[in-house]
């Protein structure tokens, strides 16, 4: 977006506008950190912030799901990537091209 509205300068000041605060964070709570990991209350709120963010996540799944498979074609590689996935941890690129690879097929026939 920053390319878009102002350039080079535009897309680097967004990138620094992005990563800045994230890097200022962790400088900031190194020097405290171990004092931090000894804090059970600390533990539970980032145990319940990890909760948030999987509860996130599936709901984005979701959503996307929903849209990106549209017909039974999609749907069967989505089901048969993710058992290629979890059952025989094949690498996620290899599923991106068979997929692919897949789809082009059907498209050409």
């Amino acid at each position: 977006m920053g390319y878009l509205l102002a350039g080079l300068q535009g897309a680097l000041l967004a990138t620094l506008a992005i990563f800045l605060p994230a890097f200022a964070f962790v400088a900031v709570i190194r020097p405290v950190a171990p004092r931090l990991g000894r804090s059970s209350r600390l533990a539970s709120l980032l145990d319940g912030l990890n909760m948030a963010a999987v509860a996130l996540m599936a709901g984005v799944l979701w959503e996307l799901g929903r849209t990106a498979i549209g017909d039974p074609l999609s749907g069967f590689l989505a089901l048969g990537a993710l058992v290629a996935l979890l059952r025989f941890e094949v690498n996620s690129a290899w599923l991106i091209v068979v997929g692919g690879a897949i789809k082009v097929a059907t498209c050409l026939v």
